[in-house]
């Protein structure tokens, strides 16, 4: 659809200008027409989905717009414009994102404070059960709160947006969406995710906020794979050789290929970055109460496993997938006692149907009796027993005699059930 300035977008949200554009989709400020509140929408082109993905984001825009956090930018809305493209519509934020102040020239506080708010951003993330998956500087957004103090927001939670080719990251439009410089190798090869997968992207975030270089280098997006999945990353040392002994130890781990050798979370890794940066005590600790109060609540999803990369972890579906199959179980419970019952009065009507009839009286005697078998049949609610006398003496036959089981258990199939 066109985004001119004056066009309005799902009749409420009207477009002032555009602030970015790519192979994906476009960004767009605009303004809510009743509320006057301004507004970043983000559009993805119609021609630019593959199957079943415009339904996919619009679920995890909803799992976003459930994280709170500070340091997540707030989603507003979601839906589809009158021609069908899907749209999100978050907060609006002055400022730039952190790729612009990369370099040998961050100070390492500066640089680690950021990571520390990215790192509380993410803990209400995983604390929902949702990795973000496509971290970089460039969805690092550094703003003012209303009172002047800096802060970090984390954008894109799953959003396909226009990306450069300078450093690997992949600019037309197909099936595989985000950057795979910031890729950890479990992402790359299609295993299982975790957090662990975000703190390998705050690695290379960080090393590139402090050398403005990436630790993974090739000509073309498969040679960068290939290196990120077999190849040791260039010492951060090589490129600043100021950085302190622990700080190198710590970006090294969170570049582990192995995802047990890194911070097993967010908390760890705060915890062992807020030594290099004086102003954020207490960041550390306040992650890890996010965590653990995560522990507690029914998070909204599970970590995704293995489909897209930029697939976010987003279980939305899960209570009616559980409401699901909890109606088969009773389906199959109920159609299984019924079954037992119409079983049960079809082998007692075989039984009753099969017995003799009593004979016409008569006043002369009868001739003696042939000795008659006793033969019992079993059904699962009673026991029928039809019996006649041994004896050579003239007498008359007997009526079957019906015995009750000698279990007490019910003799209603479902409640035996």
């Amino acid at each position: 659809m066109s985004v001119a300035p004056g066009t309005l977008i799902a009749k409420k949200y009207r477009v002032e200008r555009v602030i970015g554009e790519g192979g994906m989709g476009v960004v767009v400020a605009a303004r809510h027409v009743e509320l006057g509140r301004r507004v970043a929408v983000k559009l993805v082109r119609q021609d630019a989905m593959v199957a079943g993905s415009a339904e996919r984001i619009v679920r995890e825009a909803r799992a976003a717009a459930a994280i709170e956090s500070d340091n997540v930018a707030r989603v507003i809305d979601v839906g589809r414009t009158q021609a069908g493209e899907p749209y999100l519509v978050m907060e609006y934020l002055d400022g730039h994102d952190l790729h612009a102040v990369r370099g040998t020239t961050t100070r390492v506080e500066d640089a680690v404070s950021w990571i520390l708010q990215a790192c509380e951003g993410l803990a209400a993330a995983h604390a929902r059960g949702i990795v973000h998956r496509d971290l970089k500087p460039g969805n690092l957004f550094l703003t003012r709160l209303p009172d002047g103090r800096e802060i970090v927001k984390l954008l894109d939670f799953g959003l396909a947006k226009s990306i450069t080719s300078d450093d690997g990251r992949i600019t037309a439009t197909g099936a595989i969406i985000g950057s795979p410089s910031y890729m950890s190798p479990e992402q790359l090869s299609g295993q299982t995710l975790d957090a662990r997968s975000d703190v390998w992207s705050l690695g290379i975030t960080l090393y590139e906020l402090l050398t403005g270089e990436l630790p993974f280098v090739g000509a073309t997006t498969p040679k960068i794979c290939a290196a990120v999945l077999s190849s040791p990353h260039v010492s951060i040392t090589s490129r600043r050789a100021d950085l302190p002994e622990e700080l190198v130890r710590v970006i090294d781990a969170c570049l582990d290929k192995e995802p047990q050798n890194r911070p097993r979370d967010v908390a760890e890794l705060a915890a062992r970055l807020e030594p290099f940066c004086a102003s954020a005590s207490g960041v550390a600790s306040r992650v890890a109460r996010t965590l653990e109060r995560a522990a507690t609540e029914a998070p909204l999803g599970a970590f995704e496993s293995h489909e897209s990369p930029t697939h976010l972890v987003s279980a939305i579906d899960a209570p009616a997938r559980t409401r699901s199959i909890a109606t088969i179980v009773v389906a199959v419970v109920v159609a299984i006692g019924l079954g037992i019952t119409v079983l049960a009065f079809a082998l007692h009507g075989t039984s009753s149907a099969a017995r003799p009839a009593p004979p016409p009286a008569t006043s002369e005697p009868a001739p003696s009796a042939t000795p008659i078998e006793t033969t019992t049949t079993s059904i699962p609610m009673t026991t029928v027993t039809i019996s006649a006398p041994r004896s050579s003496t003239t007498a008359p036959r007997t009526k079957p005699r019906v015995t009750a089981p000698k279990s007490s258990a019910s003799a209603n199939p479902l409640e035996r059930f």
